[in-house]
């Protein structure tokens, strides 16, 4: 028997343009900023009771990668009502 896991608490995603990918988390998308304790490069994001964690990191490359084969490509799924 494993480790029970309750709950997922956060997803972090590395970015190699923080306020680019922070502007569609917040403007485009409408998340709320949380607190964040750590010096190095990011922001957090709330989504109900789950986070999702922006790091900085200049060595992530940016852009589809797969363009014939758009879901192979670095992503996270979320539902929405309505686009």
């Amino acid at each position: 028997m494993g480790i029970q896991i309750i709950k997922p608490l956060h997803v972090a995603i590395l970015v190699s343009d923080l306020e680019k990918a922070a502007y569609f988390y917040e403007t485009v998308l409408g998340l709320k900023k949380c607190d964040r304790p750590l010096k190095y490069p990011g922001v957090w994001f709330e989504l109900g009771d789950y986070q999702i964690h922006l790091l900085q990191d200049d060595a992530t490359p940016n852009g589809i990668h797969n363009s014939e084969k758009l879901g192979r490509n670095r992503h996270i799924a979320l539902g929405v009502a309505d686009i």
